[in-house]
C-alpha cells in the first residue's frame, strides 16, 4: 500500500485523475485495492496493476471499463509512478 499512495499523491497523478483524494493516505491506497479487488469478481471492470519486472514494486494500474457492451465500447484508464515514467 505504501507504494500506491506514494505515486497517487503526485501532482502529476492527481493533474489528470481528478477524483483522487488530496493527501493520497495509505488508507486511499487500501481502498483502491480493495474496490479493484471487487471489481474483477462482479466485472465489466478489469484492474491491473503494474509492478516492475526487477523489484515487484507496483509502478503502475491499468483499469478497463466496459461503457456499452453491446456496441464494445470501453474506456482504458492508467497512471504511472514518477519513476517508472519514461523506462522501458
Amino acid at each position: 500500500m505504501p507504494a500506491i499512495a506514494a505515486a497517487c499523491d503526485d501532482v502529476e497523478i492527481a493533474r489528470w485523475i481528478h477524483a483522487l483524494p488530496s493527501p493520497y493516505r495509505e488508507s486511499d491506497a487500501r481502498e483502491y485495492v480493495v474496490s479493484t479487488e471487487s471489481a474483477w469478481k462482479r466485472r465489466p471492470r478489469s484492474v491491473l496493476r503494474v509492478v516492475d519486472r526487477a523489484s515487484g514494486d507496483v509502478v503502475g494500474s491499468i483499469a478497463l471499463h466496459v461503457l456499452d457492451r453491446e456496441l464494445a465500447n470501453v474506456e482504458v484508464g492508467y497512471w504511472t509512478a514518477a519513476p517508472a515514467r519514461g523506462a522501458d
